[in-house]
């Protein structure tokens, strides 16, 4: 990776969800990436979903325990945007997330069809750890 391509990872920006009972809706617009973190000196396997959130294109990082419940939707993602709350505290090693898919609301719709695939497929290949 040489110059450019560190940029764009610097400039990535994450979906953080890191207080207990917080809740964020996000559109997912592409597929996901597998990619490895690390975290407290251990190497980990995270998901990346692309995904709309305030408006602004984003990664949604997710763990292997998580990612089912994101999959068991998939079907729905076209019409749907996805809710997802955390319980546990920060630093917690037993937080859990719970995934729900809610119809979107007309701005959601418009953002989901306007969104831009070249944009979403940089963001993609310039993943990074967000740790």
């Amino acid at each position: 990776m040489g110059w450019k391509e560190s940029d764009a990872v610097v400039s990535t920006e994450f979906v953080s969800i890191s207080e207990d009972g917080q809740k964020e809706r996000v559109l997912v617009v592409g597929q996901p990436v597998p990619y490895e973190a690390t975290m407290r000196r251990k190497t980990i396997t995270r998901i990346g979903f692309p995904v709309i959130y305030s408006g602004e294109l984003k990664v949604l990082s997710v763990s292997k325990t998580t990612y089912p419940q994101v999959k068991m939707l998939r079907a729905k993602l076209k019409d749907h945007a996805l809710e997802i709350t955390r319980s546990g505290a920060r630093g917690d090693t037993e937080t859990t997330y719970s995934v729900e898919a809610l119809p979107m609301d007309e701005e959601e719709q418009k953002q989901f069809a306007e969104v831009d695939k070249k944009k979403v497929a940089e963001l993609m290949e310039n993943l990074a750890i967000p740790f």
